[in-house]
């Protein structure tokens, strides 16, 4: 790694809603790649969307591969990162890929789309020994998020795809049968309320709000997001 991760992701990054609820796992992130930036050079980014998270990875010198389903963010994503190997590849439970590919998979709000188990089992096949998974998901259980997702439902909101299997504190606990867990961070109570544009007016109390909260053990088991790293 050439260059910290949070250093390209904030120099590179300018979407707000991205920079406000990717922020706290950042640090993290980069600190976990630079303690291991002698064995890592290739990154999957696992449902890159339109791809200016693998561009990030790109800037710190790894070689990326990003694959997502959308076969339009895919081509916006070529057009956009030239240096980069975007796939459209719908993932139907294989991972088209050789074992022993990646040193690093990367997804953000990916697993609540899939099955857990056998994806995390396909993960293990195309990384190499001492590779790593650098998960940010969704929760299950925070009540905003909950009541959101009941109202898009009743709403018939047009999902690419409709959310359905949302990772549960439980659930990243019994991971160990899969990689050995380095990091399981939780952070946003009020984070959902950003995508409320009345809300947005006060985005740095939600923020300073949050900080508190997350000193509490019982706020963090109904976080919205959590970051999670494992070793294979």
């Amino acid at each position: 790694m050439k260059y910290p991760f949070n250093k390209k992701f904030y120099e590179f990054i300018d979407d707000e809603y991205k920079l406000y609820y990717l922020s706290p796992f950042v640090h993290d992130i980069s600190n976990f790649l630079e303690h291991n930036k002698e064995n890592y050079q290739d990154v999957l980014d696992f449902g890159c969307g339109y791809g200016e998270l693998s561009q990030v990875f790109h800037q710190c010198g790894f070689n990326v591969t990003g694959i997502d389903m959308d076969e339009e963010r895919i081509s916006q994503a070529k057009i956009k990162f030239q240096n980069i190997n975007f796939l459209s590849n719908c993932y139907d439970g294989i991972l088209s890929f050789p074992d022993n590919s990646f040193d690093v998979i990367f997804s953000s709000s990916v697993l609540q789309y899939i099955d857990h188990d056998s994806f995390f089992l396909e993960c293990k096949r195309i990384l190499r020994e001492g590779g790593c998974v650098i998960f940010i998901e969704n929760l299950k259980n925070n009540p905003i998020t909950r009541i959101g997702r009941a109202y898009l439902k009743m709403k018939k909101f047009n999902y690419q795809s409709y959310p359905w299997n949302h990772l549960s504190l439980n659930e990243i606990s019994s991971m160990n049968k899969f990689f050995h867990l380095n990091t399981v961070k939780t952070y946003h109570f009020f984070g959902p309320l950003l995508y409320v544009s009345g809300f947005k007016m006060i985005k740095p109390l939600l923020k300073r709000v949050d900080q508190v909260l997350m000193k509490v053990s019982f706020v963090r088991r109904v976080s919205w997001l959590v970051l999670i790293i494992g070793k294979k």
